[in-house]
């Protein structure tokens, strides 16, 4: 009986010792699935804010041609001048009424040595009587791209009395900034009596990504309507 009882506190030791090692692995298995999904996560979003920096205008991608940008949805069929494609009436229409936008005049891509850099959105001009109409579609575009890249940079509540000396309103601005960058900023603008707005996007992005977004595109089986993710 005196030999048993050390036998005994000996396997109970022993059972403590294996549940403990079994213990300690479970959680390191645990961890590094726990790290592992971190890393997924983290390319997940890295790749959905290079895809977000890297888009001009929905298939239309920084740092194309203008032989590049004219085989893209978006401005197939524009108008060509020197430095400019300004996307085409249906195509411009088709956004328009999509998004309740009455006054947009026009979208337009923006080459520098070659390259596309910036997308310039304008409203016609108006009158004074129609700067709440002015108000109301800076507010739906504020909005959009609200839903898409989150809280606005800066922010200002838009007023007739608002504008600056040099007949600048600042409304909105949105950045993505990783390894690459865009900046978008919403302006009103005066002119003696008349009023419109302005929107500039900029950006440049990597010719790998560039070629990868092009073969995607290419592959891309969905009706020819780039609306849904023109912002």
């Amino acid at each position: 009986m005196k030999y048993l009882l050390p036998l005994i506190l000996l396997c109970l030791i022993s059972c403590g010792h294996k549940k403990t090692d079994l213990e300690r692995r479970a959680e390191e298995v645990r961890k590094e699935k726990a790290d592992k999904q971190k890393r997924i996560e983290n390319n997940k979003q890295r790749h959905k804010t290079d895809s977000l920096a890297a888009i001009a205008w929905g298939d239309a991608i920084f740092s194309m041609t203008k032989d590049e940008t004219l085989k893209t949805k978006a401005f197939c069929g524009g108008d060509v001048y020197d430095n400019i494609i300004e996307m085409n009436y249906e195509r411009l229409f088709a956004f328009r009424e999509a998004f309740d936008l009455p006054l947009l005049y026009s979208i337009k891509a923006y080459f520098v040595k070659g390259q596309l850099e910036n997308i310039f959105i304008d409203s016609r001009k108006v009158g004074a009587r129609d700067f709440t109409k002015l108000e109301r579609e800076c507010i739906i575009l504020k909005n959009q791209f609200y839903r898409i890249y989150g809280q606005p940079k800066s922010t200002n509540d838009v007023s007739f009395s608002g504008f600056n000396s040099d007949g600048n309103q600042h409304v909105a601005s949105f950045s993505v900034e990783g390894r690459l960058f865009k900046d978008i900023t919403i302006e009103l603008q005066k002119d003696e009596y008349d009023y419109s707005y302005h929107i500039s996007i900029s950006g440049r992005t990597t010719r790998e990504l560039l070629e990868e977004w092009i073969l995607k595109s290419q592959d891309d089986k969905n009706p020819d309507d780039v609306v849904i993710y023109s912002f």
